[in-house]
């Protein structure tokens, strides 16, 4: 089945609101790439869990955490049928910017990319016990929909904060991250990145996006270089690239994709993405059919 750009919407993992969070226990695991429009904390509390991402796979120890953003491709799978014990928490980005300063961004962890792993961050069995108290807080929060107390609209969005907060402090531990990697040259690149992130079918030429940012070529390529390891161009084709996958996944056609992730011909981007995947799109979209 080809769906069109008028149904591009309808596969997708939606959730109302601003954040969403469950604590599951299921055996029902997604089995097929995918990605979403929010950001996702994950914390795994069950052995035997897999995580992949776009071409690579982790395995899981009780009491990881996943930091995943909007274009990471992923999904989790088990290697024997078990109850999948785990905590799921949605956010929209939107919703904790502001809480965020020029010092301390609190979406750092879901930016700062330059190593393989960096979705993951294993805690010691206390620190997940408490990470757990805090996400039936939040929970507890989310499922009393008749409060109409004073300001607990705040204290969701506050204790979700002070989460992010304690999250990239044990994240940025983890991966030996400096304090002056709270400078402006991490706001600036997290700003371009979820700029790009946002406007896949727009014009992202690096020029443009430094000309919109108010800065240089020069800077643009060194911020991005040192918060994800390549290059602003190359993120670009990163981005475009997994979105491509996703949606010939799910049955897209290659001309609707070619549309939506930016390419102004079919030609230019059935290159770029054997180049980049080592086949074509449309022999990637049959595969994934079978």
């Amino acid at each position: 089945m080809e769906h069109t750009k008028a149904d591009f919407n309808d596969y997708q993992e939606t959730f109302w609101g601003d954040f969403s969070i469950k604590h599951k226990k299921s055996r029902i695991i997604r089995k097929r790439f995918h990605i979403h429009d929010h950001f996702e904390v994950m914390l795994i509390l069950s052995d035997n869990a897999i995580f992949k991402v776009a071409d690579k796979e982790y395995p899981l120890a009780p009491n990881t955490m996943l930091l995943v953003n909007n274009m990471d491709l992923h999904y989790l799978s088990l290697k024997e049928d078990i109850r999948y014990n785990r905590y799921v928490l949605h956010f929209r980005p939107e919703f904790i910017e502001e809480l965020s300063s020029e010092q301390t961004d609190l979406l750092g962890c879901f930016f700062y990319r330059p190593f393989l792993d960096a979705q993951i961050l294993p805690l010691d069995e206390s620190v997940s016990r408490k990470f757990q108290q805090r996400l039936d807080t939040l929970q507890a929060l989310q499922d009393n929909t008749g409060n109409k107390e004073f300001g607990f609209d705040l204290e969701t969005k506050f204790l979700l904060g002070i989460l992010l907060l304690e999250i990239n402090r044990m994240y940025r531990e983890y991966h030996g991250i400096e304090n002056e990697t709270s400078s402006k040259v991490y706001n600036l690149t997290f700003s371009v990145i979820n700029y790009i992130h946002k406007n896949l079918n727009a014009d992202l030429s690096v020029e443009s996006l430094a000309k919109s940012a108010g800065t240089n070529l020069h800077t643009l390529s060194s911020s991005f270089n040192l918060v994800t390891g390549i290059s602003p161009h190359q993120y670009i084709i990163k981005c475009r690239m997994t979105k491509a996958r996703e949606l010939l996944e799910h049955g897209y056609s290659v001309n609707s994709v070619c549309t939506q992730v930016g390419y102004p011909t079919l030609a230019h981007f059935s290159r770029a993405f054997k180049r980049d995947v080592g086949m074509s799109p449309k022999t990637y979209s049959m595969q994934a059919r079978r």
